[in-house]
């Protein structure tokens, strides 16, 4: 990838997907999209394609969530290891730019876990902190389920 160029990213609700493949890499090949992050995306869709890599952290024992990372391959990048969180599924690639590396993470929080719960909103941010702490640059993207007035 050009490094003087800007990465276009973006972020994509994959619910539905499974019909609707052609259109999502159609839309990243047509808009020169650099990175897709997915939320929301059913372990039983492939979403495998010759221009692109797809990384994927599926959920594993019930239905929804799963979150994934589409990079065009083109583009300098590697894959980090899932982030160990309790509340929060996330998967994550290390950016190469000419300012140095970027953390890219796609993240899913199912918001009905949240609740109420003072407990469970503590979890969440520990989850994002353990998200956020590193010595590095990063952009946290995807579905976190915010709720506000």
């Amino acid at each position: 990838m050009d490094q003087t160029r800007s990465t276009k990213m973006i972020i994509w609700n994959a619910r539905g997907i499974r019909h609707r493949k052609t259109e999502l890499f159609d839309f990243l090949l047509r808009h020169d999209i650099d990175i897709c992050l997915l939320s929301m995306l059913s372990s039983e869709v492939s979403i495998a394609n010759n221009s692109f890599y797809c990384y994927r952290n599926d959920r594993e024992n019930t239905r929804g969530g799963g979150v994934a990372i589409i990079v065009k391959m083109t583009v300098r990048h590697n894959l980090i290891p899932i982030v160990n969180t309790v509340l929060i599924e996330n998967i994550g690639i290390k950016l190469e730019t000419s300012e140095g590396p970027v953390l890219i993470f796609s993240c899913y929080f199912p918001g009905g876990a949240a609740g109420r719960d003072g407990i469970k909103k503590n979890i969440f941010t520990a989850d994002i902190l353990k998200l956020t702490c590193t010595n590095s640059n990063f952009i946290l993207g995807g579905d976190f389920n915010s709720r506000h007035r």
